[in-house]
């Protein structure tokens, strides 16, 4: 029964050998839910930055905790970011406006690290209380938020 993966938590154990998989990828895994088990690891032990993760993680708490047309100006969170880093950017500027669905499709697209943090600093300073907070503390504000 090699190269099959079952999904379904329902079904029965069943013995499954190992897959082999061609990725490019520098990181990937396929894991067996039903019988508890890896099938597939590629550098699974090593250090690994979850950026895309963080972005679906960041798109999801955006949506609970506010509208999809609200606008949101983008400001010092872009200085924040370039601390010590080169991220990938959607090539947002301080000044511009956007809603957050235009904000979301540029983090989610093109990765747009810009993006993600204007829409951590504008949410969180579009919740009550927070609208003259700074930059660093809405971002720990938004983190909380995700928890």
């Amino acid at each position: 029964m090699a190269n099959r993966i079952y999904i379904n938590p329902q079904q029965e154990k069943q013995d499954v050998e190992e897959i082999n998989i061609t990725t490019t990828s520098n990181f990937s895994t396929a894991y067996d839910y039903t019988n508890d088990k890896f099938l597939y690891q590629k550098n699974a032990d090593v250090k690994a930055y979850p950026a895309s993760t963080t972005k679906i993680i960041t798109a999801l708490a955006a949506v609970k905790y506010a509208s999809l047309d609200l606008k949101i100006t983008v400001g010092d969170e872009l200085d924040v970011m370039y601390e010590g880093s080169s991220p990938g950017t959607a090539g947002s500027k301080k000044g511009q406006v956007w809603t957050l669905r235009q904000l979301l499709y540029a983090m989610l697209l093109p990765s747009g690290n810009d993006s993600a943090y204007t829409i951590a600093a504008g949410v969180a300073r579009s919740l009550p209380g927070n609208e003259d907070k700074p930059v660093r503390e809405l971002l720990l504000i938004f983190n909380d938020l995700q928890k």
